[in-house]
């Protein structure tokens, strides 16, 4: 009879494990591919296409997309990120001139196996990665 009560709350807790599991794989996956189309960037430079194509190949996964695309811009580093400036010209706070940037984007849409109410899941997992290219 105990088993019977209690068989309910273990599933339940199996699945949710199980949830918790993929969702740590999934955020992996997508800082994996973030990093993977960034380092594209740096090698190869800026080309929206091939960077999305080399994101897209990091992984097994055909659900992690480059969401919002790659994107370009120059800029100073910062302590808050990077400053939006106009390329070639010198930052405000060095002397050093205002590089080229490369935004990378991972996304993936997680759909858990069981919602259960007291456990909320992001709607979507993603990860960025910016690097210098010039």
């Amino acid at each position: 009879m105990e088993l019977a009560m209690l068989s309910p709350i273990v599933i339940v807790m199996i699945v949710c494990a199980i949830d918790v599991g993929r969702l740590a794989l999934v955020k992996t996956w997508t800082q994996y591919a973030a990093a993977a189309g960034a380092q594209y960037a740096v090698q190869k430079g800026f080309d929206s296409q091939s960077i999305t194509s080399a994101l897209q190949a990091a992984t097994s996964s055909k659900s992690v997309l480059a969401s919002p695309s790659p994107s370009q811009m120059c800029g100073c580093p910062s302590e808050t990120g990077i400053t939006p400036a106009t390329c070639g010209q010198n930052c405000p706070a060095s002397a050093k001139k205002a590089g080229s940037y490369v935004t990378v984007t991972a996304s993936y849409a997680f759909k858990p196996i069981f919602r259960v109410p007291i456990v909320t899941y992001p709607d979507q997992i993603t990860s960025q990665t910016i690097v210098r290219i010039q």
